[in-house]
């Protein structure tokens, strides 16, 4: 005898978070437990300024491989890396107040660091840059004159 509850064939999950690992696990779980109960849609509300790169690039990934019709919403502002979460929906759905904020990534080091390290930072973060962007001009359309906001190492909002 199963003593698990059944999960709904259809999910609503609310996500108003600071994507970080501990995000990624929590919602690694959720739809885990989605797929194995066989769950067919879930309908996933996100609300974030963003947060690490590597965590969101990680969600996106696991996102955009399962089994699941996915459809998320901009609760009213998805930023940052959350961006990549939002873009992971095979239904991607926002009000008209809704707002993006995409810009390149940036990167925080505490303490000293030894020119190696700094290096290794820059590199990193260049390889962070090069495949959000890859994923962002997967889905997004724009003309490409508006993408010199990269170049420029600025903030794009989007209404």
């Amino acid at each position: 005898m199963n003593n698990q509850p059944q999960l709904p064939k259809e999910m609503y999950v609310s996500a108003v978070a600071w994507i970080d690992d501990q995000f990624v696990q929590k919602l690694l779980g959720i739809f885990s437990a989605a797929i194995n109960n066989k769950t067919k849609t879930v309908h996933l509300l996100l609300q974030s300024t963003g947060g690490v790169v590597q965590s969101g690039i990680a969600a996106y990934n696991f996102l955009t491989n399962i089994p699941v019709n996915l459809i998320t919403y901009n609760g009213g502002n998805v930023a940052s890396i959350a961006i990549l979460i939002y873009l992971a929906g095979k239904v991607r759905r926002t009000s008209n107040n809704a707002i993006f904020l995409i810009h390149r990534t940036a990167s925080t080091i505490t303490g000293p660091a030894f020119p190696d390290t700094l290096r290794l930072r820059a590199e990193w973060t260049e390889a962070d840059d090069k495949n959000t962007e890859t994923i962002w001009r997967r889905y997004i359309t724009m003309p490409e004159d508006k993408w010199t906001f990269l170049d420029n190492k600025t903030d794009l909002i989007i209404r």
